[in-house]
């Protein structure tokens, strides 16, 4: 898809692709403390795992530029705490996203430049749920 989608792009385009942020350095750490195991892994539902460096490589082997990227909420932050580990209590996986919706809402609603930033930082460190590449063609 990405590939034939370039032949409908100009320069001035902006195509965002969103995908879950898995196998990422973050991950790695909480399956070496114990606090989770690799949940996110997901067949057939899900036939390829990208996390920021792979998506990186991947986009830029077909010639996209990256404009932005940019995580969202680190969700898993929760597994770190015993009483917040929704993999382990799974009824406290609602709880957990309910609070990250209202993290987000109030960082956005604070300023959502920063809040960009916010999420661009995040990519840098690895540290976030959900990755958001903002790509254009590499002239």
């Amino acid at each position: 898809f990405l590939s034939s989608i370039t032949k409908i792009m100009h320069e001035n385009t902006i195509l965002k692709v969103s995908v879950p942020n898995d196998f990422s350095s973050f991950q790695m750490m909480l399956i070496e403390n114990n606090f989770t195991n690799e949940t996110w892994v997901c067949p057939p539902d899900h036939i390829s795992y990208f996390n920021t460096q792979s998506l990186t490589n991947f986009v830029t082997s077909l010639g996209f530029e990256i404009v932005s990227l940019q995580l969202d909420f680190p969700i898993e932050v929760f597994l770190t705490n015993e009483h917040s580990n929704y993999w382990q209590q799974r009824e406290k996986g609602k709880a957990a996203h309910f609070s990250r919706i209202k993290c987000v809402n109030y960082m956005a609603e604070k300023s959502l430049d920063d809040y960009m930033l916010f999420s661009e930082m995040s990519a840098k460190l690895d540290f976030g749920r959900d990755i958001s590449a903002y790509l254009k063609i590499a002239l």
